[in-house]
């Protein structure tokens, strides 16, 4: 574990990975510049969508990706939503491809 001068916490921290009671996973979304998750990934999310639903998603995860967020157009609830709306769209359109291919 880490050698951050807290032995208490690294002891507690490595019993529970031992045990199997830790989960670590997520995307940080605090991207350095011209990383695959900047230039790339909103397109492979947004391939299985498509017509205006696909252009529409590429541009609102290339905006967050690339935080080009406004005083004007803010970064918020309404735009939360749009992104997870179309993540909820592609997993769906992979859940069916992936039941389709199964035997």
């Amino acid at each position: 574990m880490g050698h951050d001068g807290n032995e208490a916490t690294d002891s507690i921290f490595e019993g529970k990975v031992k045990a199997g009671s830790v989960t670590l996973g997520g995307l940080d979304d605090q991207l350095g510049a011209g990383t695959y998750a900047q230039r790339e990934m909103p397109s492979d999310l947004v391939q299985y969508l498509q017509g205006d639903e696909r252009s529409r998603c590429l541009a609102t995860l290339q905006k967050y990706m690339l935080w080009q967020y406004t005083d004007d157009a803010p970064y918020g609830p309404a735009e939360n939503a749009r992104i997870v709306g179309c993540l909820d769209r592609t997993e769906a359109l992979l859940s069916q491809a992936d039941k389709s291919k199964a035997p």
